[in-house]
């Protein structure tokens, strides 16, 4: 939840610039200062009134909203499909345009937990095995073609 991006990154750097959600502050040699349009230092963008309390380990994020109105807010946390809502069924989760991560929520109370769970390296490792014991396989049944 920042509002400036400092960076030597020529990629990043040209992406930034050609972004209107950023503009260039600064520049010297080595780095260019870039501030974000609009920022707003509250963790939540909300299009009604909303109370919150948010709280953040390495892990996981938990957020308390209370809303008269249901409505979307943008939680100003990367979206990556690895964040796993956890605690409740009767809230949508989805990127935003800005690819933070989106919530419909109801009307009332709400507690959003999330979950970092990425895909365990072990399955990653155990698929490319079979995937390149299955090509070894089907390559020995084809029949050489002289």
């Amino acid at each position: 939840n920042a509002q400036y991006i400092v960076t030597g990154d020529d990629p990043l750097i040209i992406k930034l610039l050609q972004s209107p959600s950023f503009r260039l502050e600064k520049k010297n040699t080595r780095f260019f200062l870039f501030s974000l349009q609009g920022y707003q230092p509250s963790w939540i963008n909300a299009q009604k009134e909303l109370n919150y309390t948010f709280e953040q380990t390495d892990q996981s994020l938990h957020v308390h909203l209370e809303s008269a109105e249901s409505q979307e807010i943008e939680l100003k946390v990367s979206y990556h499909p690895y964040w796993k809502l956890t605690s409740t069924t009767d809230v949508a989760f989805f990127p935003t345009k800005n690819k933070l991560m989106g919530f419909r929520i109801p009307a009332g109370i709400t507690e959003l937990t999330l979950a970092f769970v990425p895909v365990p390296a072990p399955f990653i490792a155990i698929t490319i095995l079979f995937i390149v014991f299955a090509g070894i396989i089907l390559g020995i049944r084809r029949p050489i073609l002289l």
